[in-house]
């Protein structure tokens, strides 16, 4: 069979270019890599003629007629390609990747940086930091070495940046300038991210969920590091134990393990101080609460769309637009009966007291009165003890 190759195949047949075959344990993209590199050409202009002519004479017979190379052996090497990947040249041709690109040039910038094939390394001349591309390497050029930099400057406050996209970003979180809202369709949450909307619209409304099936038992999860945490937890038994040396506590994770010894032991504490008054806090998110709740220091107000109501924490708007305006209310329903309520821990009363599901008792010790609330407790033991309850308590 008489095969037409492209002209640039005839030069590298006919012209004493390296036509190197390729070597044991080496992949059909690295041996394309290698082969544009020893002639001389970039890899997508490589790819792009294999690309093209492939579909006359198949794949590896290409490579075949190309290299010289036996068709055998350039059956034997490994192979991510995608099975006929020529016929869509817009859809990456690695196997298992979905991205697709409009452009030649986007297809192999793709393949590069995230494929790792037909890289040309931009090297930097004063330090061995290297990247992928050029932009790349003149942003560590001028953050790095002050080469070619130049300052952006926040016309609203003293904030700078060597980046400009930095100084945009900046302007639309800093000060609400430029900003493009992602509003959720389902409710009034909205974010400055799309990947943030994104992953609001799985988590709370189950809208393109990825699950993460537990591969021991019927857990999923729509986060991979939850599915990782279930995993670590519940089936692996040879998971390293953290352990507490002044008391019993023990866990599988590093950190809980150090915020146990803070909370509970006072053990490697950082303060956060109030510098208002002697509040103090071992968690700095607690603290900037304290100064907004107490000091009205850095407040954001929650302002309800649909009356005069505003509160200083997100968490109590959205109960009260659920309980005054039905906005958002997500419904709590019992098992047993016809009962639901906006509030989970109105359920668990619920059920407690008219179901004696998850009961907790509160029983005397000086005599065999029981109650499930502690407030009746506490009148049982004034008026048919005659004790103070806080004496009973001590």
């Amino acid at each position: 069979m008489t095969i037409k190759l492209p002209y640039g195949f005839i030069v590298i047949l006919y012209l004493g270019y390296n036509l190197t075959p390729p070597i044991q344990n080496e992949s059909i993209g690295k041996w394309i890599e290698k082969l544009a590199k020893e002639n001389k050409i970039s890899f997508g202009i490589m790819l792009k003629h294999i690309i093209d002519y492939t579909e006359k004479a198949g794949f590896l017979e290409c490579l075949s007629y190309l290299t010289r190379s036996p068709i055998e052996i350039n059956a034997k090497i490994k192979n991510k390609f995608k099975k006929d990947f020529w016929k869509n040249k817009k859809l990456c041709p690695i196997e298992s990747c979905k991205y697709e690109s409009k452009s030649d040039s986007g297809m192999f910038r793709h393949i590069s940086l995230i494929h790792n094939l037909g890289i040309e390394w931009q090297k930097c001349p004063h330090c061995v930091y290297k990247a992928k591309e050029k932009q790349a390497l003149a942003i560590h050029l001028a953050n790095i070495h002050d080469i070619n930099s130049k300052w952006y400057k926040c016309p609203h406050c003293d904030y700078k940046t060597k980046l400009s996209t930095n100084l945009t970003q900046h302007l639309a979180f800093t000060h609400d300038i430029g900003v493009k809202w992602y509003k959720c369709s389902k409710c009034d949450y909205k974010s400055k991210h799309s990947t943030s909307l994104k992953r609001h619209l799985a988590l709370k409304h189950n809208i393109n969920v990825k699950w993460f099936q537990c591969p021991h038992c019927e857990y999923k999860a729509k986060q991979k590091h939850k599915l990782k945490e279930h995993i670590n937890y519940l089936h692996n038994p040879n998971v390293k134990m953290y352990k507490c040396n002044y008391c019993d506590f023990k866990t599988k994770y590093k950190k809980v393990l150090t915020e146990h010894l803070a909370n509970k032991h006072d053990i490697g504490v950082k303060w956060y101080h109030c510098p208002n008054c002697e509040y103090k806090s071992k968690i700095k998110g607690d603290l900037n609460k304290h100064l907004a709740n107490k000091h009205n220091i850095n407040v954001k107000w929650y302002q309800c769309p649909h009356c005069e109501y505003k509160v200083k924490i997100s968490s109590n708007l959205t109960k009260h637009l659920a309980n005054k305006h039905n906005i958002g209310v997500k419904w709590y329903k019992c098992s047993k009966c016809d009962y639901k309520s906006k509030l989970k821990s109105n359920l668990n009363r619920h059920l407690a007291n008219k179901h004696d599901i998850g009961v907790i008792w509160y029983k005397c010790s000086l005599c065999d009165y029981k109650s499930k609330q502690k407030s009746d407790l506490k009148r049982h033991i004034i008026n048919k003890h005659k004790i103070l309850f806080e004496e009973y308590k001590l």
